[in-house]
Parts: C-alpha cells; sequence; structure tokens
C-alpha cells in the first residue's frame, strides 16, 4: 500500500492515470492505468451487460403436447420474461399437422401466457414451423394508461369543448359544493361556466380531446 501522493508521481512518470476503482473500500482502492483505455473497457462491458439483458430465448413447442409438457414450458417461459427476455415461441410441425391445429396450440399457449406477454404481430409460418416472438408487458405502463383513461372520462363529464372551441365548466352534480350554502349560493355553484384561464383550458383541452 502506497500514499496518494506517491502514486500520482508513479502515474505521472509512467504518462497514466490514477484511477480509484473502488471508492467505498478502506482505504480506497486505486489503480495506475491509462484513462482513455480503461473508459472503452467500461463502456463495452456496460453494452455486453445490456446486451445480455435483453438476448432473445427461444422455447419450442410439439404441435401434440400434453398438459404437464405445456405446463412446464410456459413456467420457463414466464421465467425468461420476468428477467426481460423477449421470447420466441415455435411450435414445430411434423408428420400431417395442419396450420389450423399449429395456430389452436399457439393460441392455447397465449391464453396461458395473459397477463404477462405483449405482441404486436400475429404468429406467423416459417416452412413447417409457426412463430411468435413475445415481449415482457410492463405492468406499470399499463395502469398509468388505465388511469389516464380513467381521467380522461372523468374531464369529459365535467367539462365540455363548444363550437368555437372554448371550454365549458359543467357543474351540475357538484353536491359537495352546495353544503352548507344557502339557495344563492347552491345556484351560483349550478349551471355552467367558461373557463376564462388559458392555461387550465389548454390542459383541460388536453385530457379530453
Amino acid at each position: 500500500m502506497i500514499d496518494r501522493q506517491k502514486a500520482l508521481d508513479i502515474a505521472r512518470e509512467s504518462e497514466l492515470d490514477l484511477i480509484e476503482v473502488s471508492p467505498t473500500a478502506d482505504p480506497p482502492v486505486a489503480r495506475i492505468y491509462d484513462w482513455s483505455k480503461f473508459k472503452y473497457q467500461q463502456e463495452k462491458k456496460r453494452k455486453e451487460n445490456k446486451g445480455k439483458a435483453a438476448e432473445q430465448k427461444e422455447m419450442w413447442f410439439k404441435s401434440f403436447i400434453d398438459k404437464g409438457d405445456l405446463n412446464h414450458k410456459i413456467k420457463k417461459v414466464i421465467e425468461f420474461l420476468e428477467k426481460k427476455h423477449p421470447v420466441k415461441l415455435t411450435i414445430r410441425g411434423k408428420g400431417r399437422v395442419t396450420s389450423d391445429h399449429m395456430y389452436q396450440v399457439m393460441d392455447n399457449i397465449l391464453s396461458e401466457l395473459e397477463g404477462h406477454i405483449k405482441y404486436e404481430e400475429r404468429p406467423k409460418m416459417y416452412g413447417r414451423n409457426l412463430s411468435l416472438i413475445v415481449r415482457p408487458f410492463k405492468q406499470k405502463s399499463e395502469q398509468k394508461m388505465k388511469n389516464k383513461i380513467k381521467t380522461h372520462k372523468a374531464s369529459a363529464k365535467r367539462f365540455k369543448l363548444t363550437a368555437t372551441g372554448k371550454v365549458k365548466h359543467n357543474r351540475q352534480g357538484n353536491n359537495h359544493l352546495k353544503a352548507n350554502k344557502n339557495r344563492a349560493q347552491k345556484k351560483r355553484s349550478s349551471g355552467s361556466k367558461m373557463l376564462n384561464s388559458k392555461t387550465q383550458a389548454k390542459k383541460i383541452i388536453s385530457l379530453i380531446s
């Protein structure tokens, strides 16, 4: 173990850099290395790890598959998906099996995987085999979209866009605004009112459009 200043001197004499590789260690660990080469290797490693995380897997299914084998393979596919891998589902066509039967088997597989997958295309025949690539279903983004739809519906009930492009606030049914108010106050809390704020109107238009 050498002190920091001596390490800096050695690095300078060697025309290299002193790079801290383990700052949380006690004492911190550093190495004398070429900085540009170090950054290149770090970036290469990052890309390799990223590519490995997105590596596509493939699961083969028989055209005539028993329930036990199907359940085992479905479980394996779900494990791949949970690790963020896209999975190519392939049904092997053998003998006199028809394409209609293979599509039916694929539909059964997709039904078993419902809630775990998303896919953009329909299954396709490649020679004698039927294949489809499925990807992990992102639960958070889907839930966010559902919440957004609810917001749109609620806004559409309370606000209307007029023919002239203005936003009208319909306050009918706002019973919480009428509680503990006299008749004149309740009347003012009912009916419709135009939004004068351009910023508010623009935001509401984006919700109900």
